[in-house]
């Protein structure tokens, strides 16, 4: 009898234990882990060609480099919008296909320093410049001159 009562005592302790540290992971607070980037769009504009880069919450476009054409951009953004924190997200890699005159790019965010990179599949001309909706960032690729 002895030994039972110390296997049922054995157990309900054990089951405390386990109780006390679900109670505890309950009451820490959650951090959670969010992908930014919602979407990617890429659509002929008459001649032209954007990719637009949409959020998951409001950004703010800082400036890009280099300026104006080449095979790899750097856009520097801050998110502004409420519910995503920079710490909390999980850096991702999305591949846009390519529409004339814009090639298929990977958009990479955040990158280690906080940018979001889009490496072309070929040097190219292209403008930057917030997106209409303050949640995107459009990346135009003019039609080349006489084609």
């Amino acid at each position: 009898m002895n030994s039972s009562l110390s296997a049922t005592h054995g157990f309900l302790t054990g089951f405390g234990r386990a109780g006390l540290l679900a109670g505890l992971l309950w009451m820490m607070p959650a951090t959670t882990f969010a992908q930014a980037m919602d979407a990617i769009d890429v659509q002929q504009r008459g001649p032209d060609a954007e990719i637009l880069i949409r959020f998951a919450t409001q950004v703010l476009y800082m400036r890009h480099n280099p300026p104006g054409e080449g095979q790899s951009l750097r856009i520097y953004l801050r998110l502004v919008g409420p519910g995503l924190q920079e710490g909390d997200l999980i850096p991702e890699s999305r591949r846009s296909y390519p529409v004339a005159p814009a090639p298929g790019a990977t958009i990479r965010f955040p990158e280690s320093d906080g940018s979001l990179s889009v490496s072309f599949d070929q040097a190219t001309r292209f403008s930057v410049r917030p997106g209409p909706d303050g949640r995107s960032i459009s990346i135009v690729i003019p039609a080349k001159p006489g084609g």
